[in-house]
């Protein structure tokens, strides 16, 4: 199984293995632009997007997209115009695994295409500002998901590890904070549940100006 790495610096892992990914920021970028789009792209937006300023632009997207095939082992992949994001099978984005809430061990970190700079382009600059907001909000409703799974199979300590892991990335909605405390109490933490409840309630007060609701301190009762 390939699996391509979007989420933090892209990267590809064979089996768990780093292999050699596609060179240039401008394959990560275009490879990005193609897999996230739920609607296939034609050649001249893309070129439009990341190539302009390129001396041969259609060239510059040909060779991208032959780089891409050839990295990613997918020959049949990206042909045509318009192109779709579809890999074939073998090959998995993290991105989607994480927003389906269905990852081995713990959830990936970082933000969609840390460290890509793709110079001369407001256009995609700007899709890039959407798309990771867009990205942020599927992975934490992945990690919820993943979340409210392990408490109602019994798996309390994963449950305290995905909720913390989701209370860091978005720190300022109460949800993850009433899941955190809900998965310490199930776990049978409960000076580490009230310990959460107190943090947690001083934290938003102070951040947002608004004292939680009761459901924190609900959340660390202990249930049948």
């Amino acid at each position: 199984m390939l699996t391509v790495r979007l989420l933090g610096r892209p990267r590809l892992e064979r089996d768990g293995v780093p292999v050699p990914g596609p060179r240039g920021h401008k394959s990560w970028a275009l490879l990005a632009r193609l897999v996230r789009s739920p609607d296939p792209v034609s050649r001249q937006t893309l070129v439009d997007e990341l190539f302009a300023n390129a001396d041969d632009p259609a060239g510059a997207l040909r060779w991208s997209l032959a780089e891409l095939r050839r990295r990613l082992g997918t020959p049949e992949a990206f042909h045509g115009n318009p192109l779709t994001g579809d890999l074939g099978p073998g090959v998995e984005v993290d991105v989607t695994v994480a927003a389906h809430g269905r990852f081995a061990g713990l959830p990936p970190e970082g933000r969609l295409l840390e460290g890509i700079e793709v110079r001369d382009s407001a256009t995609f600059e700007t899709w890039l500002l959407v798309e990771r907001e867009r990205v942020d909000a599927e992975v934490i409703s992945g990690i919820r998901e993943a979340t409210l799974r392990a408490l109602a199979t019994d798996d309390a300590e994963r449950a305290v590890d995905l909720a913390r892991i989701m209370v860091a990335r978005d720190p300022l909605d109460e949800g993850p904070h009433v899941l955190l405390i809900s998965a310490l109490a199930a776990a049978g933490h409960a000076d580490a549940a009230a310990e959460q409840v107190r943090a947690s309630t001083t934290m938003l007060a102070r951040e947002i100006g608004v004292p939680p609701s009761s459901a924190l301190r609900d959340a660390a009762r202990p249930r049948p």
